[in-house]
């Protein structure tokens, strides 16, 4: 998948007159709520779709519905597509020793 811009980037937007300091923390805070976005903080079912996840970016949910031409032998998550058609690449379930059980989109 191409992306337009890196997520540590932000905004298509000319940032004049910043410090390296200033960039820093933009380009933490912007890799931070891409991350975020790309994080379902709870357990996925994805036997009944469409299904409605928040993500770990306040805000943002996504919505999974089912993939047109799916096999019924493929992982329930190359069974879905996101609301905009977008196709799902990969799916980890991980877990920390501080935090529950999360999702994560590829």
């Amino acid at each position: 998948m191409a992306l337009s811009r890196k997520p540590h980037e932000g905004p298509d937007e000319p940032r004049i007159g910043l410090s390296e300091q200033q960039y820093d923390e933009e380009s933490k805070r912007n890799v931070q709520a891409w991350v975020s976005a790309h994080v379902i903080p709870s357990r996925v079912s994805l036997s009944e779709v469409p299904a409605t996840y928040d993500t770990a970016l306040e805000g943002k949910s996504v919505t999974f519905i089912p993939a047109p031409k799916s096999t019924a032998g493929s992982p329930d998550w190359a069974r879905v597509t996101l609301e905009d058609g977008t196709r799902i690449a990969g799916m980890k379930e991980v877990t920390d020793f501080f935090r529950p059980t999360r999702n994560v989109l590829s």
